[in-house]
């Protein structure tokens, strides 16, 4: 194996062998984007899948901007829970590009379905 060649490199190296698991449900980005570990030192240096797209409440690198109960969620849920934010906004975003009235409020941060952890 060659090492990285830049610190982002070895940041997002690092984040990958941690967390990616290959049969879980998600890209390795999309596993490293919503990792729950928001006590590791390099958390708030992690790569994100695309941070052009990527949630506002991931794409802060602030775990007080995630979603109650955060840290308890399955993997394959927070992939679920940011894929569908993406799809989300691009469909607002459609809409808006339609010149159609749309829902502002449906792109926010998500909400844990009732009696989630």
């Amino acid at each position: 194996m060659t090492a990285p060649a830049t610190r982002g490199a070895a940041i997002a190296a690092f984040c990958q062998g941690c967390i990616h698991d290959s049969a879980a449900f998600g890209t390795w980005r999309e596993q490293v984007a919503t990792c729950p570990s928001t006590d590791c030192p390099l958390w708030r240096f992690r790569p994100l899948q695309d941070a052009k797209s990527c949630p506002d409440w991931i794409k802060s690198h602030n775990p007080a901007d995630l979603p109650n109960g955060w840290a308890r969620l399955e993997q394959a849920e927070t992939v679920r829970m940011m894929r569908d934010w993406i799809a989300d906004k691009a469909s607002a975003r459609a809409v808006q590009a339609d010149g159609r009235a749309h829902d502002t409020e449906a792109i926010g941060q998500p909400t844990l379905a009732p009696g989630a952890p």
